[in-house]
């Protein structure tokens, strides 16, 4: 135990030594930075036009420019001056409704349970075929008990900092962050051989067996430890511009997706994938922000598996990395291109996105069933023989010729 010890901290310091760890790491923060600033940018954007002060000028703008064409245009008929008067009455009782709607009181606990009576009623009377909408309904319902229990008093529509962290890690678990990790890890193994460094590394009494597990542990703490500092940093800018508001609003987890015979918008039937909430539950979006970062992180282990794979199936380091994005950037486009197809759900990549898997949102939008336990049992499947073969292949490879 204490030769693997030694090992690792080996490992650790050749590690953060290197050069590619400090660019990840500034690649990660530059990213951070640049997400936190845009969605300041657009929100304070939304402010501006959602403003009533705004939102009068415009109209203002509008009406004005309505009555001059009245006023001014003599080729008008009566049916015409008639449309535009009636456009000028409705722009002005728009007018006189803007900000009236600013400051609504969050409903109150009979509103709410008026609700839920009302879902109740309309749950019960949907036909067998109706399915999607009946589980649109019970996740409504989930989410009004929820208010029942834990009022909302924040009824500010504006966006938050657990929105962003969610919209951020919707698309960062897809290819931001597996990128990262692939850029951190993909030569840990091959970057020895092309220095030629692994001759002496093997010259240590430790076996390979050790030597190459040291490897794999010091490239998941390495690539955790980053993604901390992103996510932290991520986290405590988004604080700094939204505040902390919004962090009890309801968030449903737990839902499971089915392909089912349903009426369809349109009237007719077809294939859609409708919720079974029978086991969801629904916490706040704090809760759901924290636990997303958790799971993020533990989908790093995947991440660096897949790297560290290339990085000993190789024996270049620019290979073993390229090999590794293009896997990464593979994996994303034929998930996109291949939605509906259920073999999809035992790849790599598709696991990597457990926030998303843990909501149902995943299993929505790609047009199969995918649950967290059964996404993490395919990414621990994928990690143990990935290093398998992994360590056959250094075990048995006659590095020093």
């Amino acid at each position: 135990m204490l030769e693997f010890i030694r090992i690792f901290q080996n490992e650790w310091i050749k590690l953060i030594r290197r050069k590619r760890f400090i660019v990840v790491l500034l690649l990660g923060l530059a990213l951070i930075s640049f997400y936190t600033y845009a969605r300041y940018h657009d929100e304070q954007n939304n402010k501006h036009y959602n403003d009533p002060a705004t939102q009068h000028q415009m109209m203002d703008s509008q009406i004005k420019r309505v009555q001059f064409q009245l006023d001014t245009d003599k080729n008008l008929n009566e049916e015409q001056k008639k449309m535009l008067q009636e456009q000028l009455e409705d722009m002005k009782e728009n007018k006189a409704n803007i900000g009236k709607d600013v400051n609504q009181n969050p409903p109150t606990q009979a509103d709410i349970q008026k609700n839920i009576d009302e879902l109740k009623a309309s749950i019960a009377a949907l036909l067998p075929d109706q399915a999607v909408q009946k589980g649109e309904m019970q996740i409504q319902l989930l989410v009004a008990e929820y208010m029942l229990i834990h009022p909302v008093k924040d009824t500010n529509h504006s966006l938050s900092t657990w929105d962003a962290i969610e919209d951020f890690l919707d698309v960062g678990t897809m290819l931001f962050i597996p990128l990262l990790c692939v850029l951190l890890v993909a030569d840990m193994v091959s970057g020895e051989q092309t220095g030629g460094t692994i001759k002496l590394l093997l010259t240590r009494p430790a076996s390979r067996v050790k030597i190459l597990f040291a490897k794999y542990v010091t490239a998941v703490v390495g690539a955790i430890c980053i993604h901390i500092l992103i996510l932290g940093a991520l986290t405590g800018g988004l604080l700094a511009f939204f505040g902390t508001h919004g962090a009890e609003n309801p968030k449903v987890v737990g839902i499971k997706y089915e392909q089912v015979n349903a009426v369809k918008d349109d009237g007719t039937i077809g294939q859609q994938m409708a919720a079974k909430t029978e086991d969801a539950t629904v916490i706040s979006k704090r809760s759901f922000a924290i636990n997303s970062m958790l799971l993020t992180l533990l989908s790093t282990i995947g991440m660096c598996g897949l790297g560290f794979f290339c990085s000993v199936l190789v024996r270049s380091a620019a290979v073993s990395t390229g090999i590794s994005i293009a896997i990464i950037i593979i994996g994303t486009i034929i998930i996109e291109a291949m939605r509906g197809t259920d073999i999809l759900k035992f790849f790599l990549t598709p696991n990597f996105n457990l926030p998303d898997i843990w909501t149902g949102d995943f299993s929505r939008s790609a047009g199969f069933s995918m649950e967290l336990n059964q996404s993490l049992l395919i990414s621990a499947v994928w990690i143990i023989g990935m290093y398998a073969i992994g360590h056959y292949i250094f075990k048995k490879r006659d590095i020093l010729a």
